[in-house]
């Protein structure tokens, strides 16, 4: 099954504000701009944007804006498949 952009931006969603929840990561903990990441060649570049950008950063900051892009979007996509599912 072949997914939109808009549907695979609502499945990051999801998955972002449930990971939130799980690991309890509160609205005061989000930040507004970037955050630190590790080494892309080491985690590699999803990691980097879902686990240390989408999770810590607000709502339409930071990292939030490169999910406008159909590749970046895919890219996050693809590793919450991966990893969450």
């Amino acid at each position: 099954m072949v997914l939109t952009d808009a549907e695979k931006r609502t499945a990051v969603l999801d998955l972002v504000y449930k990971e939130r929840r799980r690991r309890g990561i509160l609205s005061g903990d989000l930040r507004f701009k970037r955050v630190q990441e590790l080494s892309c060649e080491l985690v590699g570049e999803a990691f980097n944007l879902v686990e240390r950008q989408l999770l810590y950063t607000a709502d339409g900051y930071g990292a939030w804006k490169e999910l406008k892009d159909p590749e970046i979007l895919d890219l996050a996509y693809q590793y919450i498949l991966k990893r969450f599912k």
